[in-house]
Order: C-alpha cells, then sequence, then structure tokens
C-alpha cells in the first residue's frame, strides 16, 4: 500500500485480524498520522471510516518512529476489502453504524 512518499508491505498472514470501523474526525484521519504512544499508522483520505488492520507481529520503518502493529487504511470499498479478507480466513468485525455499512 501507497500513501504519497510513504509505503508499506508486509505478507498478508500478518494480518491477525481486521475491523471496519468509522466514522472518524478528519482533521485525524486525513494524510498519514499515528498516536503518540501507540505503534499505529492511518493511511486515510477521508474521515468515512475504513479499515484497521491489526498484525501478529510489528513492521519497522525507517520513516515513522515505532515499529507499527496497527495499520488503517481509508478504501474507496472497505466492505469489499474486508470481504475478501474475510473469505481467505482472516478474522473481523464490522463496527460502522448501521446508516455507514453500504
Amino acid at each position: 500500500m501507497r500513501f504519497g512518499f510513504f509505503s508499506l508491505r508486509f505478507p498478508l498472514a500478518d494480518v491477525e485480524r481486521w475491523e471496519l470501523q468509522g466514522p472518524w474526525r478528519s482533521l485525524l484521519s486525513v494524510g498519514v498520522r499515528g498516536t503518540l504512544g501507540r505503534p499505529e499508522i492511518t493511511f486515510g483520505g477521508s474521515g468515512r471510516g475504513g479499515v484497521a488492520l491489526f498484525l501478529h507481529r510489528p513492521i519497522a520503518r525507517w520513516w515513522w518512529i515505532r515499529d507499527l502493529r496497527e495499520v488503517y487504511l481509508t478504501l474507496d470499498d472497505p466492505e469489499g476489502f474486508t470481504s475478501e479478507l474475510a473469505r481467505r480466513g482472516i478474522p473481523g468485525r464490522d463496527y460502522l453504524p448501521a446508516d455507514q455499512s453500504a
């Protein structure tokens, strides 16, 4: 996955579980973001919501402060993405409000 200059690559087998989440506050979700003290990164283009991927093991990147265990993505079709993850045997949950699910 790529967001401007930043990119992440890891095997699909490293994804422990996923969550469909949102909506998020736009100021906190747009761009490449993280939370101090947490091993996470967001590649976000909107506050509508997206997919959180939780990893089995941390991944290190020279351009990020902490090793990453959580990756948050905003996608054009988050429901389709999570359906494919589920089809491949990766467990997850939908936390979107009923009126946000497509």
